[in-house]
């Protein structure tokens, strides 16, 4: 019956067994503690956090393009321009270019696209940011 249950009936030598041996049950207790962590309080409030400060930071860094495209390429466009006002290729060109401008003054680790939830969401927030400063004008 002993042996029906695997209840070792003399003392097991653990050093005669190797290291590999040992890694199932070490990364068994590693995913339970990891599991356990991330299901705290103190883990969500950390992550919380992080993502507020890498929200703030790429919202910053899509200002940043926005006003680093309207100094560079709106003025010059809307100079050019009979009326004074961009075409709307023009305007969609000044959008995905203030985008890339975000992204390269990102600071290091902020994935302004991933952050702001995709593409299309950045892109809307572009121009809720370009709207917002017309207002302003």
């Amino acid at each position: 019956m002993d042996n029906l249950l695997l209840i070792p009936t003399e003392p097991v030598e653990f050093v005669r067994y190797g290291l590999d041996q040992w890694i199932p049950l070490i990364a068994a207790v590693a995913t339970a503690l990891w599991t356990m962590f991330r299901g705290s309080d103190a883990y969500r409030s950390w992550r919380n956090r992080v993502g507020e400060e890498q929200f703030d930071s790429a919202i910053r860094a899509v200002e940043a393009g926005v006003q680093a495209t309207y100094d560079v390429y709106v003025r010059k466009a809307k100079a050019e321009s009979s009326n004074s006002k961009l075409t709307d290729d023009q305007r969609h060109m000044a959008r995905l270019e203030a985008l890339q401008q975000a992204v390269s003054l990102a600071p290091k680790g902020v994935d302004v696209i991933k952050v702001l939830g995709g593409h299309a969401q950045a892109v809307s927030v572009v121009e809720e940011i370009v709207q917002e400063r017309k207002g302003k004008r």
